[in-house]
């Protein structure tokens, strides 16, 4: 039975990364309705943002000139995010087949004071920030600092948040209220 898009718990979400269905996630990065998620050592420079069709995996789109210049994937301990520049990284956890269960991927509102802009990307699916149920594969972070450059250290800088649902949320009524 599909549920009707409840948030799940930190015990819930503690008894996914013990299954498996959340892979390299750190259990002291689950908060009680959210899991914090870490950028990894792969980032790509963008010309721009862009959001892979409903068929499309992003690492096939990344190769295209169009979006990321030639060269410009990189691989290393921590990166300076610069001023007004799009970068895509590959998070460090991933996930295997959310069953019944979809997430949102949110940006951390101390992220968001200090200017760091952050959508979430996910394989096949042309919405930011949207997980789909039955979802297996990378999580991606298109960011972007508004105020000032930032230094990230790979592996370790924990940007966004993911927050998964029972089901699929769907917004209330006005009649509901």
């Amino acid at each position: 039975m599909v549920g009707r898009g409840e948030v799940l718990p930190d015990r819930k979400i503690k008894e996914l990364i013990r299954a498996g269905v959340i892979i390299n996630a750190d259990e002291s990065l689950v908060n009680p309705g959210s899991l914090d998620l870490r950028v990894s050592f792969d980032y790509w420079k963008l010309l721009g943002s862009f959001l892979p069709s409903g068929a499309e995996y992003i690492e096939a789109v990344l190769k295209s000139k169009a979006i990321v210049n030639e060269g410009e994937r990189v691989n290393k301990d921590g990166f300076y995010v610069e001023l007004n520049q799009p970068y895509l990284t590959r998070l460090v956890e991933s996930l295997d087949s959310l069953e019944s269960i979809t997430a949102r991927i949110h940006n951390k509102s101390g992220r968001a004071r200090v200017g760091v802009s952050a959508k979430g990307l996910v394989d096949k699916t042309p919405i930011f920030d949207s997980v789909p149920a039955e979802y297996k594969g990378n999580i991606y972070l298109e960011m972007c600092a508004t105020a000032f450059s930032i230094y990230v250290d790979s592996g370790k800088t924990a940007i966004p948040q993911i927050i998964f649902f029972n089901g699929n949320p769907q917004p209330i009524q006005g009649i509901d209220l």
